[in-house]
């Protein structure tokens, strides 16, 4: 950004041969900046004699320089503004601008396509107009505080058009702050998702359908099996009851319990789909919990020869969860883990907690086992799916019922001979 100032003569041979054929003897060049960025060059030169301009020639000439820059700036802001306009115009979503009081001062085109209301009927307006007072009763307590502060609002409701035509709307509340960072205006987006939740409605009615459908045939394949055995172990025995000896019949009555146990614990891994079916949800310290889990689990873990390898943050992470529910979570993957650590060398278990962000927690449990192929983990929590000779499927079902019902969500990854990691996000306080 400075000036430059000089005689031809002062610089090199070679960068004086183009001021020798202009006949350049003195020049003066200032350079034009907006935002902070070079754009061109005033340049001014004397061919007849060696005198450098005076200081109020330079102020002369960098007033005109100032102005220039202004105007260039000015155009540039004008061409960015007129982009804004137009994708703000052109957008399919409903856009409104409020003032502080929640008075509509801009609205777009699309504000008729969503709401039935023309921007020329709604500008001058209250926010209130766009509702019918049923809702607005809900809502209008929700917005008017976040109007009173600095925050942005999302949500999903049911809404009618000004022709009490019935329409599902998703809404974003966000500030607009000046440049000295108050609040100065709100926009409001409005999107019409009716068709979006019609789709989905459609996809969970098909999921549910191919999943009671599967669950059906399973529990009755499941129940089948042991059932079965046992009406031919008590068929066989009631017709050779008076030829068989002490020993037959004690081995039939003992095959015939050990499937009515298998019925029994396939009817108890049932019912823990109830069991946490209302969580008690609070805030609860993650390292507290862990600290549950090592006293649950080290007698099992060193029976087994697994270590188990605890990493996470010096300060205490405090998540949203039901503690006895999560605990079983905990206790489930564990089983699995050390299941999957069956004849591996060196077993182990790791799990991190650390914050993913400021309102999540990562919770990563990660075992060295044998792994799984791209299928197995693609069906990891499908009911009835397993590749345990005695288990039932059900397991890893439970857990992300569990913690659906916790708001938190898990993931699975899984490499074959390299081991399986588990992710669960928690929401935090």
């Amino acid at each position: 950004g400075k000036i430059i100032h000089n005689y031809a003569d002062h610089f090199d041979p070679e960068q004086q041969k183009p001021l020798q054929q202009e006949e350049i003897k003195t020049f003066l060049l200032i350079p034009l900046i907006v935002n902070k960025e070079l754009v061109s060059l005033i340049g001014v030169v004397r061919t007849r004699n060696y005198q450098l301009f005076n200081q109020q020639q330079i102020n002369s000439l960098l007033f005109i320089a100032n102005i220039l820059s202004m105007a260039i700036s000015n155009n540039n802001d004008r061409l960015e503004l007129d982009r804004l306009v137009t994708v703000v115009e052109q957008s399919s979503d409903c856009i409104i601008i409020l003032n502080p009081r929640g008075i509509i001062l801009y609205a777009n085109t699309a504000c008729e396509n969503v709401t039935g209301f023309s921007p020329a009927e709604v500008i001058g307006n209250s926010i209130k107009q766009l509702y019918i007072p049923s809702i607005r009763k809900e809502l209008w307590k929700e917005l008017k505080a976040i109007l009173a502060t600095d925050e942005s609002w999302s949500g999903q409701f049911t809404n009618y058009r000004k022709d009490n035509a019935q329409y599902e709307e998703e809404m974003l509340l966000s500030p607009v702050y000046t440049k000295d960072g108050r609040v100065a205006n709100r926009v409001l987006i409005k999107r019409d998702i009716t068709e979006d939740k019609r789709l989905e409605s459609i996809a969970e009615a098909a999921n549910l359908m191919d999943n009671i459908g599967f669950i059906f045939s399973s529990i009755r394949h499941e129940l089948g099996n042991p059932i079965n055995s046992i009406k031919v172990s008590l068929s066989v025995l009631d017709a050779n009851l008076e030829t068989y000896d002490t020993e037959d019949i004690a081995r039939f009555i003992s095959r015939s319990l050990s499937d009515i146990g298998r019925v029994e614990y396939l009817l108890k891994t049932l019912r823990n789909f109830s069991i946490f079916e209302r969580p008690d949800i609070k805030a609860t310290n993650m390292r507290s919990l862990l600290d549950k889990l090592i006293k649950l689990t080290e007698q099992d873990l060193a029976k087994h020869y697994v270590m188990l390898a605890i990493q996470h943050p010096e300060e205490s992470l405090f998540g949203m969860i039901d503690p006895r529910a999560f605990l079983q979570v905990l206790l489930n993957l564990t089983t699995n883990a050390v299941a999957a650590l069956e004849g591996i060398d060196n077993k182990q278990i790791t799990i991190s907690l650390k914050q993913k962000q400021d309102t999540q927690i990562s919770f990563i449990f990660e075992d060295n086992g044998c792994g799984m192929d791209e299928e197995t983990a693609r069906n990891l929590f499908r009911p009835f799916f397993t590749t345990k000779a005695e288990g039932t499927g059900l397991g890893l079902v439970i857990v992300k019922k569990m913690l659906s019902k916790m708001n938190c969500s898990i993931t699975a990854s899984s490499e074959k001979g390299v081991g399986t990691r588990m992710e669960i996000i928690i929401p935090t306080v």
